[in-house]
């Protein structure tokens, strides 16, 4: 009897969502962290009171093999809700009181993207994959929460871009040590 052989990946990656993001958070450095824990557990309050299905601080992470390589994505979303529309992944963020520029806005939209993804690959199943919208949640000069619709989708196929991308610059300083 002829044992079938077992192909392992070339190799194993773990990137994180935040790891994937060109540009660390702008507004880190101008509050502190114990501050942003304590704003985001406000905000996180602000939608607990409203939608009894609010959930926060979800874990999230999904396998991918590109190129023969494993790579594991992982990430941890502010908060999920459902509404008689589907699914909302709620992404917090801090405001600065310079305007964002739009790379930067391009960016938390991106990161939510990538939390669809990897919500769509772990935590729905069946129909809820597509009943999935996403939303930006700021809080604002007067302590008064802005709300922005993220359209999430082409989440999946953003995700898959960025992992090749990713896979390209590890190879390259792969080559480069040689």
């Amino acid at each position: 009897m002829k044992r079938a052989k077992k192909t392992t990946p070339k190799s194993d990656i773990l990137v994180s969502v935040r790891s994937l993001l060109r540009h660390p958070d702008p507004s880190s450095s101008a509050r502190s962290e114990q501050q942003s824990v304590s704003q985001h557990r406000k905000i996180q309050s602000t939608f607990r009171r409203k939608y009894k299905s609010f959930r926060p601080e979800v874990t999230l992470q999904a396998e991918y093999t590109i190129r023969g390589a494993r790579v594991r994505v992982r990430g941890r979303l502010d908060g999920l809700y459902w509404t008689s529309k589907g699914w909302r992944l709620v992404e917090i963020k801090r405001e600065i009181l310079s305007p964002f520029s739009n790379l930067t806005l391009l960016e938390m939209q991106e990161q939510l993207r990538y939390y669809a993804a990897l919500a769509q690959q772990s935590i729905l199943k069946g129909d809820d994959k597509r009943l999935l919208t996403g939303e930006l949640a700021f809080e604002g000069q007067e302590g008064h929460l802005r709300r922005m619709e993220v359209p999430l989708e082409s989440a999946a196929q953003a995700l898959l871009t960025r992992l090749e991308v990713e896979l390209d610059i590890k190879e390259d300083q792969k080559s480069h040590l040689r």
